[in-house]
């Protein structure tokens, strides 16, 4: 199936920029101790990853994901034709609620997670697919 969708390469660059903006200051100043207490991390740990060489394939995966997801909901916001800032918050609360919130639930049950580690991270999930929905929006 073919979409007949403009896409703004970008506004998916920004999108992919904002998901690593936010991504840096949600599990850094924001979150960053409550996270590394409910995954068992330390600060050892964390320097240890990025003393390993893995940071570089972490954040470059990271970032094509965000493109990815900006790359699709500039499909979904064409086609939906959002035109208004609160339309694109409504849109971005709706993928996260379906996609996003209810997919973790059922992760964190199986995998016996921390309830508050749930929360932190579908917050920032929240935050991103907002900002992306509302990027797309006003550019494309």
């Amino acid at each position: 199936m073919m979409f007949n969708a403009h896409v703004n390469w970008l506004a998916i660059l920004a999108c992919g920029v904002a998901y690593m903006v936010i991504g840096f200051l949600w599990y850094g100043p924001l979150f960053a101790k409550p996270w590394m207490k409910l995954t068992g991390r330390t600060q050892k740990d964390l320097n240890r990853s990025m003393k390993s060489g893995n940071m570089p394939k972490i954040y470059a995966t990271s970032f094509i994901s965000a493109l990815v997801t900006a790359y699709v909901t500039n499909i979904i916001v064409t086609l939906l034709n959002v035109m208004n800032i609160g339309s694109a918050i409504s849109l971005g609360i709706m993928l996260w609620l379906g996609y996003v919130a209810a997919t973790y639930a059922t992760q964190v049950l199986y995998e016996d997670k921390p309830f508050r580690l749930y929360l932190i991270n579908i917050g920032y999930y929240l935050a991103t697919i907002i900002v992306t929905t509302v990027i797309l929006t006003i550019w494309v």
